[in-house]
């Protein structure tokens, strides 16, 4: 949790438009993130820009972000997403939301892959369970599927091809050359 001068820095940026999404995804720092859209909106910003670094983490929330850039966007808001370290799992759908120009640094890495699991793993399963659990994890890489396929213009069946039942990592260039960013900063 940023303290101090950290908080004043984040206060600033977030008054400038600029946001930073750079933790794990999940219930706490998406609720943070998307107050942090909210209030950079309620400021008058109309250009904002991201900086995302993230291992990833739960697509559910990762999908509430990508949705909360989606409706930001639809009011004629700009949004500038530049990847920086990782983007991995849930953090590598959220780059493909960028309104203008979506961005990595050089030695940004990107991990893309099914998704393994719903719940924590510490938990006990009935049989009907464990089917739901199954129905809803084609339903999320289902909806995956659908935003890699608009956003790349890859075909479905490419991307699962690609990315089937494996972890796919992805440099920067290669990355660029799937269609998951547009530029990488330095090669203007």
């Amino acid at each position: 949790m940023a303290i101090g001068w950290l908080d004043e820095l984040r206060k600033k940026e977030v008054k400038s438009g600029i946001l930073r999404l750079d933790t794990e995804i999940h219930d706490d720092s998406s609720s943070s993130f998307m107050m942090e859209l909210l209030e950079t909106e309620r400021l008058g910003n109309k250009e904002i820009k991201i900086w995302l670094t993230s291992p990833g983490g739960s697509a559910f929330h990762a999908f509430t972000i990508f949705d909360a850039l989606e409706d930001y966007k639809s009011r004629g808001n700009g949004v500038e997403i530049v990847a920086c370290g990782v983007a991995a799992s849930a953090a590598a759908m959220i780059i493909l939301q960028a309104a203008t120009v979506r961005t990595a640094t050089p030695n940004t890495r990107f991990l893309l892959h099914e998704i393994r699991q719903i719940t924590g793993e510490n938990t006990t399963f009935t049989k009907s369970d464990l089917e739901d659990q199954g129905e809803e994890l084609k339903a999320l890489n289902s909806m995956i599927l659908e935003v890699l396929s608009r956003r790349t213009g890859k075909s479905k069946n490419d991307i699962e091809s690609f990315f089937s039942r494996r972890d796919r990592w992805l440099g920067s260039k290669q990355a660029k050359d799937w269609g998951l960013i547009d530029r990488i900063l330095g090669d203007e």
